[in-house]
């Protein structure tokens, strides 16, 4: 059985999303104008660029046309029908019992040896504020309506976008920005002063011109899907960006699914244990000391479970 967790549904979706609008942010950025049927494809463009750049995720939403809305809506919804109630309330449970302790062991997980291996290309002054942004984004996930399977049957893709969405993308934002390969916060920045111009206008298919700082001019095929303005590219590749949603969420379905969600299970009380270790924690050495004793345990713990549930590492193709 393949893994299939509803944050790697909307990943693809949403990360096909931001690879073809190449957004971009600043607090000097102009106003993101609102989407709308009657804009034009430079002016959609525009909208998407900004939207995305000011991590104001609810204009991007607002910019996909209402029939892919309803593809995301339907996906996660479905996801929210089939998925194991007390599996899935279970991992949320753990994962914000998770993001607690990251947050009030902060200073030992600096101070110890895990976050040297886990942040090796950070120099010490970067380190910190690098970590709060990983924090954040899990905080954001872990707290959102995704946490909750009673929510997710009514998914409202606006409002996910414009709350957790929006943090994710702040946080993988802020993150990247820090690092030594800081190509996605500069391409984000690029997008706030993004032009564009509309080189050929038609009822269903236009040319749009984009300009982004340090980078070459672009011209982009626009075509008009149930009433907005969206790349061609990304027009074509959307029924297969779904159909991989819905192979993920169908493997809910699959014969090894039972043994999956009983194994894990049983692994979570374990994972709990851990982290009740290390929020019990008084002193540096505890908290290393833990660690190092936790981190085997863990290793062992999920390796015997996935094997045991026949899941798949590699594909047999």
């Amino acid at each position: 059985m393949k893994i299939a967790p509803l944050l790697l549904v909307v990943a693809v979706i949403a990360g096909g999303a931001v690879a073809y609008f190449a957004p971009g942010c600043s607090k000097s950025s102009p106003p993101v104008p609102p989407a709308s049927p009657a804009l034009k494809a430079d002016e959609a463009a525009l909208v998407l660029q900004r939207g995305l750049g000011q991590r104001d995720l609810a204009k991007v939403w607002d910019g996909l046309p209402p029939a892919w809305q309803q593809d995301v809506t339907a996906l996660v919804q479905d996801f929210a029908s089939r998925m194991d109630p007390a599996v899935w309330n279970r991992t949320a449970a753990t994962a914000r019992k998770a993001t607690g302790v990251l947050k009030d062991k902060r200073a030992f997980v600096l101070d110890g040896p895990a976050i040297g291996l886990a942040l090796d290309l950070l120099d010490d002054k970067r380190a910190p504020a690098a970590y709060d942004a990983l924090v954040a984004g899990f905080d954001a996930l872990a707290n959102s309506e995704l946490a909750d399977l009673e929510k997710l049957k009514q998914f409202d893709g606006r409002a996910f976008a414009a709350g957790a969405g929006a943090r994710v993308l702040a946080s993988a934002a802020e993150l990247s920005g820090l690092s030594e390969d800081s190509s996605l916060h500069t391409w984000l920045e690029r997008g706030s002063t993004a032009r564009a111009k509309l080189l050929a206008d038609g009822d269903a298919r236009a040319i749009v011109e984009l300009t982004r700082d340090g980078e070459e001019k672009v011209e982009q095929v626009w075509v008009k899907v149930d009433g907005r303005w969206v790349p061609q590219q990304l027009a074509d590749e959307w029924p297969n960006l779904i159909a991989q949603g819905r192979e993920l969420v169908d493997a809910l379905a699959a014969p090894e699914a039972p043994k999956l969600k009983g194994a894990l299970i049983q692994a979570l009380p374990v994972v709990d244990g851990f982290l009740d270790r290390l929020a019990d924690a008084k002193t540096q050495g505890e908290f290393d000391s833990a660690v190092r004793g936790g981190a085997l345990t863990l290793a062992g713990t999920f390796s015997g479970m996935l094997l045991d549930a026949g899941v798949q590492f590699f594909s047999d193709e």
